[in-house]
């Protein structure tokens, strides 16, 4: 990296400004802005027709490239010629020695926090780097003002949508994290005041996740402030209620009956020290730290979705809740569950308008913490078979199509593989086989890539079905026993498939 200062300031977590010689210039385009925060955080050169076709889908690819020539003008005029390079053939923008982007930067400083486990990077060993680690997260979660390209919306750019919502998602759930890690460090380090003010920001940011409630609620408890915890228990309630049309757990109601004797003042007297803020047990398996520079990516035991302890003992005050308990839903997984639940009872009109409400949640509603598969690629598939046994043949390809093509996007394996049985299944009913026994082949090797045995059965379906519609030697045999196997492994999805493959939709 170059010592001298960048030239150019980017923010894009929250409304894009850009910052340049001390004043903030502008962009007229929405496409631009689109274009430059595409560029700011996904490195490295890019093709222009890849970004034409990205950006203008619908124009023929001489007009498309004729309007990004346009946008990239644009930007060269707003950050200066030495932010943007490249030649007619490939665009990228300039190294961050020369363009400061905030979100690279909260990315950066994020990172060595965002594992939930005490081996994490910059969080063992040497105590002086630890406490470094965490000033810099502190630091960096303040860069997020907001979703990114906050307000920012390209109507008939939908491939770009995409792009933009997996981002939002990404970061939110970044900021989730980093978030739990500071307020339960502080609580560590006896720096009540910001613990608390960090836990604050977390059920503000996240109020469907009820871990994050009951790190607030242990944490003013803890510091003799009962009323207030008091206060905030209501505020839970009220928000798991909107949420999720849930009540707290009985965990989160007993954190308010504790009796804590304070202990120790902490900072200068101005508060007692938690005993253990939350008194939750950690899980005994661990995360495995983030799949990717831009969200952790783990399963299910990971402590956000068992629970938020920072000490290894249980607080003798209750017995901790299982992970099975404490997971963290959002909206848009809840709306999900429910408009399943109406196709396994044949209600497909309410059915279709769950799984559309997924489609135009807000960001916020489709964190998901529990690292269950992407909201939106799983609304899609689901929509398609709801418009199929609701008669719409085409309509319910089409969707499954799109489901694919964003699974594909968002590089989430579960949601893929959802993805592929239900493009497969949709499409040996409409009379496209083979395409079927492509599914099936990419699902077998998404099976084999990422560790997915419990996926293989609909593999199996899926290729004995599509060969069967073939004509395939002995294919019929292969697939009843393959349905079979299906039938007993695939839950909900295979009772839902199975009233498909048996229903006399249109073709």
């Amino acid at each position: 990296m170059s010592s001298t200062a960048p030239t150019v300031s980017l923010y894009v977590l929250g409304p894009p400004r850009i910052e340049r010689a001390g004043g903030v210039a502008t962009l007229k385009y929405n496409r631009a802005r689109g274009l430059l925060a595409y560029l700011a955080l996904e490195r490295g050169f890019h093709t222009r027709d890849s970004l034409a076709e990205l950006f203008w889908p619908n124009e023929p690819t001489v007009q498309g490239r004729d309007k990004l020539k346009r946008m990239v003008f644009e930007l060269r005029e707003a950050l200066g010629d030495a932010c943007i390079e490249g030649d007619r053939y490939v665009v990228r923008l300039a190294p961050i020695s020369t363009v400061w982007v905030d979100a690279i930067a909260f990315e950066t400083d994020t990172d060595p926090v965002i594992p939930m486990v005490d081996d994490a990077p910059g969080l063992s060993g040497d105590a002086d780097r630890a406490s470094e680690a965490l000033d810099r997260c502190a630091r960096a979660i303040e860069l997020y003002r907001g979703p990114l390209l906050q307000g920012l919306r390209i109507d008939d750019a939908p491939d770009f949508d995409i792009w933009l919502d997996s981002q939002r998602e990404a970061y939110a759930r970044r900021l989730v994290f980093a978030l739990t890690r500071l307020a339960r460090e502080r609580a560590r380090m006896r720096r009540i005041v910001e613990a608390i003010r960090y836990a604050r920001r977390l059920v503000e940011l996240a109020p469907h996740h009820e871990p994050g409630w009951q790190l607030l609620i242990d944490l003013l408890v803890r510091s003799g402030r009962r009323d207030e915890a008091l206060h905030e228990l209501e505020r839970c309630r009220g928000a798991l209620a909107r949420e999720l049309d849930a009540e707290p757990h009985a965990s989160t109601l007993a954190l308010v009956e504790q009796h804590v004797d304070p202990g120790p003042a902490a900072e200068s007297g101005s508060e007692p020290v938690p005993a253990s803020a939350s008194g939750l047990n950690r899980s005994a398996n661990r995360n495995r730290g983030p799949g990717s520079s831009r969200g952790p990516s783990s399963g299910p035991d990971s402590d956000l979705g068992s629970g938020v302890g920072l000490d290894p003992s249980p607080s003798p005050a209750f017995a901790p809740a299982s992970a099975s308990t404490l997971v963290s839903v959002p909206r848009a997984q809840a709306r999900l569950a429910i408009g399943v639940a109406h196709l396994i009872r044949a209600r497909t009109r309410r059915a279709l308008t769950a799984f559309e409400a997924v489609l135009v949640a807000q960001p916020d509603q489709v964190i998901d913490l529990t690292f269950g598969a992407d909201a939106r690629t799983m609304a899609l598939a689901w929509l398609a078979i709801a418009r199929w046994q609701a008669g719409h043949a085409e309509a319910a390809v089409a969707a499954s199509a799109m489901a694919l093509e964003r699974a594909r996007r968002v590089a989430d394996p579960h949601a893929l593989a959802h993805a592929l049985v239900v493009d497969g299944a949709l499409s040996r009913l409409h009379g496209n086989p083979d395409r079927a026994l492509g599914d099936a082949a990419e699902l077998s090797a998404l099976i084999d890539a990422h560790r997915l045995p419990h996926w293989r059965p609909a593999a199996d379906v899926l290729s004995a079905g599509a060969r069967a519609a073939l004509g395939w030697p002995h294919a019929n045999i292969d697939a009843g026993a393959a349905t079979r196997a299906f039938n007993a492994t695939m839950g909900a999805m295979g009772a839902v498939l199975l009233m498909v493959w048996n229903s006399h939709a249109p073709v």
